[in-house]
C-alpha cells in the first residue's frame, strides 16, 4: 500500500511530531486513553493514521479517538479520590460550625503553641470518611458478586 503523501499530510504529520516533542512534555500529564488502556497516545495514534490512511480518513479516525480520551477523561475525573482533592487547599465538606475552612493541619495543641491560625476546631475527618465509604462500596459489590454467585449454583427446579 502507497502511503499518501502530499503537502497537506506532510504539514499535518510535522504538526503532531512539532506538538510530541516541544508541548506535551511540559504539559505534565498524558493522554487519558493512554493511561486507561496502556495504548498508544492521541498524539502517536493520529500521527499513524494520518501517515497510513491520508489526511481526511486520518482526521475522521483522530477524531473518533479524542471522542473516546474525552469520555475517559470525563468518566476518570467523575471519581476522583476527595482526600488528594483536598490537599489542594481546598475547601474539606464537612458539617462543621465554623463554615467553609482550607485543610490545614490544625489542633488544639498547634493552635495553644500558636503554631496555627485555626478559626474553630472542625472535628470532621475526611480520609476516615472516605474510607469507610469504599469500604461499604466494596461490601456493597462483595454482597452482589456472592448474590449472583448463588443464583447460578442453585439448580432448576423441577417439574
Amino acid at each position: 500500500m502507497k502511503r499518501p503523501t502530499g503537502f497537506l499530510v506532510r504539514l499535518a504529520l510535522a504538526a503532531i511530531r512539532g506538538y510530541q516533542r516541544h508541548l506535551s512534555p511540559h504539559k505534565g500529564f498524558s493522554c487519558a486513553y493512554r493511561v486507561a488502556t496502556g495504548r498508544a497516545s492521541c498524539s502517536r495514534h493520529g500521527y499513524r493514521v494520518i501517515e497510513r490512511f491520508g489526511l481526511w480518513s486520518g482526521l475522521a479516525l483522530l477524531r473518533r479517538r479524542l471522542r473516546l480520551c474525552g469520555a475517559t477523561y470525563r468518566s476518570r475525573v467523575a471519581v476522583r479520590n476527595p482526600v488528594l482533592h483536598h490537599q489542594r487547599g481546598d475547601c474539606v465538606p464537612c458539617d462543621c460550625d465554623a463554615g467553609c475552612l482550607p485543610d490545614l493541619p490544625c489542633s488544639g495543641k498547634s493552635a495553644a503553641r500558636g503554631g496555627g491560625d485555626c478559626i474553630a476546631e472542625c472535628g470532621c475527618d475526611v480520609l476516615g470518611h472516605y474510607l469507610e465509604e469504599k469500604a461499604e462500596r466494596a461490601k456493597a459489590r462483595w454482597r452482589r458478586w456472592r448474590e449472583r454467585r448463588r443464583a447460578r449454583r442453585e439448580p432448576p427446579p423441577r417439574r
